[in-house]
């Protein structure tokens, strides 16, 4: 799943379906990785409904118009053809009905219960982002625009303006990303890592190489749990490689490199042969290549693979 399909699919559950035709450069996220999102605490222990909820297979009741009592058989209990009375397993209704409380007692994520909190709060601002994220007409902009400063001092306010950058990235108009996304970063909590990632790629973008880099260098120890942790890296080694730190970009990628993915593999073929790693860099860029040659790297990889000297001698025929 490629990044923005994730994006899309986080702000799907409040504003709606997003345009299916939005693009952006970024490469597919692992799907390992979306097990790193929040997962709710286990149930609680379940309790003895049956018990409770099964009383003795007779009862006393006193009637209210004699003096007298009788013996009431309860539902849970049945006569054997012996005659004999045998006792019912616990009700699929009891046990129904714990399961419903245990579900609803487990606790929300901290950016789930954020993100709803702010959408929630009002009932102007997810149509107003819909209409955004599915035309991004003038308009549309405008009047986001104008609710996120009109709610500047609240979640809802950050949130709209993360909207914003989000749809000026999808116009791939970088540079008008910035400044939204510098504006939510006020109030982004929970959303932090969102916010850090389309402002490094939009300063990238725009070639701010210092400030992408900045925003995006500690992105993993801020926000350790994001899914983004690896996209991050493959951009941040790009800024690397333009400020000529090929080795620091191995150091950053290498221990990224399970399970395979195209992009961040490119990535690290590069910043081998930037570093003088000639052997690895030619065997990291052929394997994308030649086991992965409908990736959307495979064809840059070829490129790359021709400037090395000790690129594989069948590369030259292999390629059509």
């Amino acid at each position: 799943m490629k990044w923005w399909v994730f994006m899309a699919a986080v702000l799907c559950g409040f504003f709606g379906a997003l345009p299916a035709s939005a693009e952006v450069s970024a490469q597919s996220a692992s799907s390992s990785e979306q097990g790193q999102a929040d997962t709710p605490p286990p149930k609680p222990a379940a309790q003895d409904t049956a018990s409770k909820a099964t009383p003795s297979s007779t009862q006393e009741i006193k009637p209210s118009h004699t003096g007298k009592t009788q013996s009431h058989k309860t539902s849970s209990a049945r006569k054997s053809p012996s005659g004999t009375a045998d006792q019912k397993p616990a009700s699929g209704a009891a046990h129904h009905a714990s399961t419903t409380t245990a579900r609803k007692r487990r606790a929300v994520s901290p950016r789930v219960a954020r993100m709803r909190q702010a959408f929630v709060a009002s009932a102007s601002l997810r149509p107003m982002a819909q209409q955004l994220l599915q035309d991004r007409t003038p308009a549309a902009y405008n009047g986001l625009e104008a609710y996120a400063r009109a709610h500047a001092k609240e979640d809802a306010g950050a949130l709209a303006w993360l909207v914003v950058g989000y749809a000026h990235v999808l116009d791939r108009d970088y540079a008008k990303a910035i400044d939204p996304l510098n504006r939510a970063k006020v109030h982004a909590g929970d959303l932090g890592d969102y916010v850090a990632y389309y402002l490094g790629t939009s300063y990238l973008q725009t070639g701010r190489t210092g400030e992408g880099g900045a925003n995006l260098a500690d992105f993993a120890t801020a926000h350790p749990d994001s899914l983004l942790v690896r996209d991050a890296a493959v951009h941040y080694a790009d800024a690397l490689l333009l400020e000529g730190q090929a080795a620091e970009a191995v150091t950053l990628l290498e221990p990224l490199r399970s399970p395979v993915r195209s992009d961040l593999e490119f990535a690290l073929g590069r910043a081998y042969a930037a570093s003088g790693q000639t052997a690895k860099a030619a065997e990291t860029l052929a394997n994308i290549y030649y086991t992965m040659p409908t990736s959307l790297d495979a064809d840059a990889a070829y490129t790359e693979l021709k400037k090395l000297k000790s690129a594989p001698p069948q590369i030259g025929r292999a390629h059509v």
